[in-house]
């Protein structure tokens, strides 16, 4: 949907209530530095969502809840500092089998932040 927006640095992703699908949706848009999809309630797929956003920072992920495919989600994001989760990230990873870790992310500060346990 948006992948090789070079120019994208932030976005309003409160309509996006209905994206079951955002594999590759944010695909290289290498100036983005700041997302909220606390509006993805219904996400399953998350594959490679994020892959090569270089300058992305922070990732709120509060609803991710029905999140089925994440396999690099959160694959070479240089600048990633921080990943805001609504719930037990190793929990989910434990009993589907999601891999959720940043892979490649030299700058990774508080890459499990949790509110809401």
């Amino acid at each position: 949907m948006f992948s090789n927006c070079s120019n994208l640095v932030g976005i309003d992703t409160s309509q996006f209530t209905n994206i079951t699908s955002a594999k590759l949706m944010f695909y290289s848009c290498s100036n983005l530095k700041r997302i909220d999809l606390s509006s993805f309630g219904k996400l399953k797929n998350a594959m490679e969502m994020f892959l090569y956003c270089f300058n992305l920072e922070e990732v709120d992920c509060s609803s991710l809840f029905n999140v089925e495919n994440a396999r690099g989600m959160f694959a070479y994001l240089e600048s990633l500092r921080r990943i805001i989760w609504g719930f037990d990230v190793a929990k989910l990873k434990v009993n589907l089998g999601i891999e959720v870790t940043p892979v490649y992310c030299t700058k990774i500060a508080d890459k499990l932040v949790s509110h809401g346990l």
